[in-house]
């Protein structure tokens, strides 16, 4: 959701992606307090995204290796895992 609102944003602006990244490395050295918390927030929600996907990686991983061991018969715990999507 963050992700859409920044890409209509730098669209808006009439920003290319990377003037407007280099415009957040200068507001990392050079902002304010309230803009630091801002680009930390951005920050978070990106960091976020990539443990989801680190996660769901992992949970196909296990899944994979369970059914491997399993002859390729799910169990249980696998199939009643919750399914996790990222914005």
């Amino acid at each position: 959701m963050l992700e859409d609102t920044l890409e209509d944003f730098i669209k808006a602006e009439g920003l290319s992606p990377s003037k407007f990244y280099a415009s957040l490395s200068k507001v990392e050295k050079e902002g304010s307090r309230r803009d630091l918390i801002l680009l930390k927030m951005i920050q978070a929600q990106e960091d976020y995204k990539a443990f989801v996907e680190q996660m769901r990686q992992e949970a196909k991983r296990r899944h994979s290796e369970e059914e491997k061991d399993n002859g390729g018969a799910s169990s249980k715990t696998a199939s009643a895992a919750p399914k996790v999507r990222a914005k």
